[in-house]
Formats: structure tokens, C-alpha cells, sequence
């Protein structure tokens, strides 16, 4: 009977190992195919998408602009890891282009034109821009002299939603005006240090609050300065393939973007992939494109540039300096 009993111990765990062996070589296979993974199912963030998109059907667009700010966190998937992020610091685009709000905002802006256009985009820009600044100020006059009121709106959340207005600007073609938007950014950002060094500081935790929330990050400013020079000129135009000489040595990513309506966008599954994944842009990531999909292409660091702010900037400077040269927004 004992052995028996040892042959069949034997049998069970040949056969275990052997399942766990098919196991591994049809997920190796699977990943090393070009066949699109299933959309991931998820009853908890099916309702939340369903929850989102409920409530802005309810919303005109003054309210989605005036709620940008607000609850952010309900309108996006939050897919990033802290391994992720650790990985891809400057991810203004990926967390802006995530929030469904953010994506209805920018789609019905773009869809009307001529100076209605324009002064729809000012006038919201104003409004985040005032909401942004506001908060920020407040968080440091708290840090400075605890009895004044504490700040009790996010930086990264107002951050955000200006992302969205720079990038619905720029989606539209409008160069001179995304220059402006991003010129007073910089003023306000030069001006809260002053205002920190006028107060003889000397804790960091200061200025490195104002780097991360003052302004978007430097890929972000890239990736809209060129997509509003193509929007105005076209792909092919002479200032937009200067613009591609200049990052010529860079990394590309396409993200589609679907309608703030739809059942899934790429967000809300490419969380499903690991980091290593998504940085290798592995197909199959599944999305809701019935009602319409438009592409994006986005130029990244490469990765001996990624930290150098120095050279990120001088690109920058660039071409900011090729833009302004260029002629007014036809």
C-alpha cells in the first residue's frame, strides 16, 4: 500500500508540475504574439467607468471646465504603478489624456472654431490659471505662517486641468496662443520663488513643490508645442519637420484616444500590463473605438536625456524661438 501511495504522490505532482509548465509556455507564447489581449474584465472599475460617464452627460461644458480641478481621481483609471513611475518621470501627457472629463473638455472645445473658439479657450484658461495659482500661494503662505488658512485644493489636480486647456489650445493649432499660456506659467513660477527667496528660506521643500506643480513638465511642453504647429501648418510643413530634426534622436509612443463616452479606453486596460509592457508599447492593449478614435504620437526623452533638465530645456528654447518666429495663427 505504501507504494501505492508514493506512485500516486508521484503521478500528482508530475502532473502538477506539468499544468504549471503548459501554464508558463502558453503565457511565454501569448506574450510573444501579436494577437490583442482580451479587454480586461473588472466589475468594480466597469462601475466606476459607468459612474463617470453618467455624470458628465450631466454636465454642460462650464461645468466640466469648473470641475477639472476638482475630482480628477473619479474621471481617470490612475493606471500608473510606482514602478512605472519610477521608470517614466514626466507623465503630464499620459495623466492628463486619462481623465475622461479632461477628454470631453478638449474634444468640445476643438469642435467649434473662429473667435468663439478662441475666446472660449481664454476665458477657461483664466479661470484654471486663477484657481491654480490661488491654491498654490495659499499652500505656501500656510507652510510660512501656520495661522492663515490652509491650501485646500490640489496642485496636481489644478496642474491638470491647465494641462488640458494648453492641450485642447494646441489640438486646435492655436501656436500663439499655447506660447502665452505656457509664458504665463513660467511667470508665475518665477515669481512664487522670488517670492520664496524674498522671505530668506533655505528649505528646498519649497522650490521643489514649485518644480512639480507650478507648471507641466518639460515633455509635455514639447509634445504641445509641436502638436499645435502640425494642427496650424500640417505634418509635412517646413516648421513642423524642423521641430522633428530637433528630436530626431528621440523615442515615439502612440496613444489613441477614444471619446469620454466609450465603454473603454486604452487607459482603463493598459493597466492591466506591466510597466515593462507598456514602456515596449506591446499590442493587443484593447480600447472602445466605436465611437471614433484619434491618434496621437509623442516624442519621450531618450534615456541619456531623461534627467538632464539642462539639455531638456535648451531643446525647449529652441523651439519656442523657431515658433515665435514663425508667422501668426492663420
Amino acid at each position: 500500500m505504501l507504494g501505492l501511495s508514493q506512485k500516486r504522490s508521484r503521478l500528482v505532482l508530475m502532473l502538477a508540475v506539468g499544468l504549471v509548465a503548459l501554464g508558463v509556455v502558453v503565457r511565454v507564447g501569448f506574450l510573444l504574439t501579436s494577437e490583442p489581449r482580451p479587454i480586461v474584465v473588472d466589475r468594480e472599475k466597469a462601475r466606476q467607468i459607468r459612474k463617470a460617464i453618467a455624470q458628465l452627460q450631466t454636465e454642460s461644458l462650464d461645468e466640466s471646465i469648473r470641475r477639472l480641478p476638482t475630482d480628477a481621481e473619479e474621471m481617470s483609471p490612475r493606471w500608473f504603478s510606482a514602478s512605472l513611475k519610477r521608470v517614466a518621470v514626466q507623465i503630464h501627457l499620459e495623466e492628463t489624456l486619462q481623465n475622461r472629463r479632461a477628454i470631453k473638455v478638449i474634444g468640445e472645445l476643438n469642435a467649434m472654431a473662429g473667435e468663439e473658439q478662441a475666446s472660449r479657450l481664454r476665458h477657461a484658461f483664466d479661470l484654471l490659471f486663477e484657481t491654480h495659482v490661488a491654491g498654490i500661494l495659499a499652500a505656501i503662505d500656510h507652510c510660512l505662517d501656520p495661522s492663515k488658512p490652509p491650501n485646500t485644493q490640489s496642485s496636481g489636480n489644478s496642474l491638470l486641468a491647465l494641462c488640458a486647456l494648453i492641450f485642447a489650445t494646441a489640438d486646435s493649432g492655436r501656436v500663439t496662443l499655447v506660447l502665452e499660456q505656457l509664458d504665463r506659467l513660467d511667470q508665475f513660477h518665477e515669481d512664487a520663488v522670488q517670492r520664496i527667496k524674498n522671505q530668506a528660506i533655505d528649505d528646498p521643500s519649497f522650490l521643489n513643490y514649485l518644480d512639480s506643480f507650478a507648471g507641466p513638465d518639460h515633455r509635455f511642453r514639447l509634445n504641445v508645442l509641436r502638436l499645435a504647429v502640425a494642427r496650424r501648418d500640417g505634418e509635412d510643413a517646413p516648421l513642423t519637420r524642423r521641430i522633428d530634426e530637433l528630436c530626431q534622436a528621440m523615442k515615439t509612443e502612440e496613444i489613441p484616444i477614444v471619446a469620454w463616452d466609450a465603454a473603454n479606453t486604452w487607459f482603463d486596460n493598459v493597466q492591466a500590463y506591466s510597466w515593462r509592457d507598456v514602456m515596449r508599447q506591446t499590442p493587443g492593449v484593447r480600447y472602445d473605438a466605436s465611437k471614433g478614435v484619434r491618434r496621437y504620437r509623442f516624442y519621450d526623452w531618450p534615456s541619456g536625456v531623461s534627467m538632464d533638465f539642462e539639455v531638456q530645456e535648451m531643446i525647449l528654447r529652441q523651439i519656442d524661438q523657431l515658433m515665435k518666429e514663425s508667422a501668426n495663427d492663420q
